[in-house]
């Protein structure tokens, strides 16, 4: 899971054990804001107070939009590597030899090819 990743590298990051961080993201996600979790969720985050909590927040946010551009980045390379094949297929044969019918091709660079 993606949070899960995200998780392990924040509580690298921050030095905070990963189910404290784990357990700040859940919270976060279901929508608790920041001073509710530091008041009333100590024991979940290991009495993190707002100013961690807020960086957990700002770092997750940071991971998120990163594996997104990251995602995108990747379909489009994607996208451009099958458009490349395509052009590459109809620059490496003229147009006049595609639709040709017979098995006739140069031998040199200087021939064209035989009557199709």
């Amino acid at each position: 899971m993606i949070n899960e990743r995200f998780a392990a590298i924040i509580a690298l990051e921050l030095n905070i054990a990963s189910a404290f961080v784990r357990n700040t993201i859940k919270l976060l996600e279901e929508g608790a804001t920041i001073p509710f979790i530091a008041r009333y969720r100590k024991e979940m985050t290991g009495t993190m107070d707002e100013v961690v909590i807020a960086r957990v927040r700002d770092r997750l946010n940071q991971l998120k939009e990163l594996d997104a551009r990251r995602t995108t980045i990747i379909k489009s390379l994607t996208e451009q590597e099958s458009l490349r094949m395509n052009c590459k297929k109809q620059w490496t044969m003229p147009p006049h030899w595609q639709n040709s019918k017979t098995s006739t091709f140069p031998t040199s660079q200087n021939e064209e090819p035989g009557p199709a």
